[in-house]
């Protein structure tokens, strides 16, 4: 999958090359190769310059547009999924709630939310909700979550034993434009074998091409003392 600008390209995203990256599933991992080396990519906060295996539950970010990499099937949940309680950020008026249920306010303050494997911290910053684990069991849209995140709405936990759904109300739009891309959506490559990234085919090019040139130099100046 071939992600930037290029007409041919399968996930476009705004402000990025013709050709910025390479997505691509080998049997059970994902894949991907950085095209472009003038684009600041980076998995989960980490740079990366040019090749990362990536896992469902990562963030992936190109420039200033961003996917969140999930399992099948574990895209942002419908307005009917059923949920214990609602995760609601007060901040602003909001029209036409789809949501019902139990709420959960949260405000400037945030809130902690108790689970039954310990304690959730959601903390409210700059109209955004962050979302830290403290070590609990918690699934983001089906993905296990290890690490702080920041959480959109229409998110759903999973916390312990309840379920979640994230709620915010007229919140500024986050500084990153964010996608989800269900692993299966990436293009399978049959032949796992001769299926490696191009930057570690090319290095193997390279490999050969220096122990030809070797052996040339080698021969070359046997056949200079034969004849000398």
């Amino acid at each position: 999958m071939l992600v930037g600008a290029a007409g041919n390209a399968q996930l476009k995203l705004p402000a990025l090359p013709d050709r910025c990256a390479l997505l691509q599933r080998r049997g059970d991992d994902v894949w991907m190769q950085v095209l472009a080396a003038d684009t600041q990519v980076g998995v989960n906060g980490r740079p990366v310059q040019h090749l990362s295996r990536l896992r469902a539950g990562d963030r992936v970010c190109f420039g200033s547009s961003c996917i969140d990499l999930v399992a099948a099937g574990r895209g942002v949940p419908g307005t009917d999924t059923v949920a214990d309680f609602f995760l609601r950020v007060r901040n602003g008026a909001r029209s036409g709630n789809v949501h019902r249920g139990p709420v959960l306010h949260l405000d400037d303050h945030g809130e902690v939310v108790s689970a039954a494997a310990g304690v959730v911290g959601l903390i409210l910053v700059e109209g955004s909700v962050r979302l830290d684990p403290n070590g609990s069991a918690i699934r983001l849209n089906g993905t296990p979550l290890k690490e702080t995140v920041t959480v959109v709405d229409g998110d759903q936990l999973q916390i312990g034993q309840r379920r979640y759904i994230v709620e915010t109300l007229a919140a500024p739009p986050p500084e990153q434009a964010t996608q989800r891309l269900e692993v299966d959506d990436i293009p399978l490559v049959a032949d796992v074998a001769s299926a490696r990234p191009a930057a570690q085919q090319a290095g193997g090019l390279w490999g050969l091409i220096v122990l030809a040139a070797v052996i040339a130099g080698a021969v070359a100046i046997l056949l200079y003392f034969n004849n000398a």
